[in-house]
């Protein structure tokens, strides 16, 4: 496997607009890194500049050390997984999976071993025999997954590789491709834009939005100590609450939002309670194990919801006061960005 190095990589097709904005970024050797951002927001571009299918505008890209700006694809080291499968119809998941590797070696028993082995890995090997079209969505997956695998690169890239699948579906496979990257201990970058696939299997997240980075750090680091406005209402579902300073508490000066966590509101207050909302119940949402509390809250645009244990949910239409401890609070100022101290984890809902 291998490091990668982004060193200020721009990419625009108009001079003067930039789709990306001097990306720097260090990828360490086995790492999981996922990008992450909306529609638009430069990703895809970025994982196609990785792999050789995008030119770069400017900057420099180094895969294992070496340069690879002008580099062809077939010789970067890389094995892209797409969202769209991209398997050959014609052939069946055998020469699929074979496909590439007789052009670089002329041992055909390895080959035929690294098939094999790969497909046992992903519990594919009792479709060899079959074509593209009498598999399900999941089952196409892992055999773009293991097309990757048999290459054995010095970097996967994965674009979007469960939009394809329903939801259960995304969840099992998501599994496998965690279990891959622990058995591999290959170096992965991930583009998707569901934050819960970038939260459970990424060792660092790197948030994009309008070309450049927010931010960069663990799933943890970036859920609990958000750069900014747009990383701390990304991540997260439901999303944060946000709250004008004026009216519910003025912190600091420069402070103009206050955010909350919907499972950090509970119905009680705590010893450190620092923020109570007045309101009424507009809509309650059970999901099992708990239940989303839509409180529509004077002086606040959107509702303010909280995810409360479903036995302690309120009826729609009652009054209700919501409350949240100090050391729950992030503090925003007018550009967005975190006035919030550094502080430990938050409390799970009350």
């Amino acid at each position: 496997m291998a490091q990668v190095t982004l060193d200020r990589i721009s990419k625009h097709y108009i001079p003067q607009q930039p789709v990306l904005h001097d990306v720097n970024l260090s990828i360490g050797d086995g790492e999981f890194v996922v990008l992450v951002g909306p529609s638009g927001c430069g990703k895809s571009t970025l994982l196609r500049m990785l792999s050789g299918l995008e030119s770069i505008s400017d900057g420099e890209l180094r895969i294992g050390g070496r340069r690879v700006n002008e580099m062809p694809p077939a010789d970067r080291g890389i094995a892209m997984v797409f969202q769209s499968y991209a398997l050959y119809p014609h052939m069946n998941v055998y020469r699929n999976m074979a496909f590439g590797l007789t052009q670089r070696l002329r041992d055909k028993q390895a080959i035929d071993r690294r098939i094999r082995e790969a497909a046992r890995s992903l519990h594919i090997d009792h479709l060899l025999d079959r074509l593209p079209r009498d598999l399900s969505g999941g089952q196409r997956q892992r055999v773009a997954i293991g097309r990757a695998i048999v290459r054995e690169p010095e970097l996967f890239l994965f674009d979007e590789p469960l939009s394809n699948l329903d939801a259960a579906l995304r969840v099992h496979t998501r599994v496998e491709i965690a279990k891959l990257h622990r058995d591999l201990k290959a170096t992965i970058v991930y583009v998707t834009h569901d934050q819960v696939e970038a939260m459970t299997l990424a060792d660092r997240i790197v948030v994009l939005h309008a070309g450049r980075i927010q931010q960069t750090g663990t799933p943890r680091e970036l859920y609990d100590r958000p750069a900014n406005r747009f990383v701390a209402t990304f991540l997260g579902t439901p999303a944060m609450n946000i709250l004008p300073a004026q009216g519910f508490g003025v912190p600091a000066a420069d402070v103009v939002e206050i955010g909350v966590r919907p499972e950090h509101l509970g119905l009680q207050p705590g010893a450190d309670d620092a923020l109570a909302l007045d309101g009424t119940v507009e809509l309650v949402e059970f999901l099992g194990d708990c239940a989303l509390v839509h409180l529509r809250v004077p002086g606040v645009a959107d509702a303010v919801v909280a995810k409360l244990p479903a036995g302690s949910a309120p009826e729609t239409g009652s009054a209700l006061t919501l409350h949240a401890g100090g050391a729950c609070l992030h503090l925003f100022d007018r550009e967005g960005r975190s006035r919030t101290p550094v502080r430990p984890s938050y409390p799970a809902f009350r």
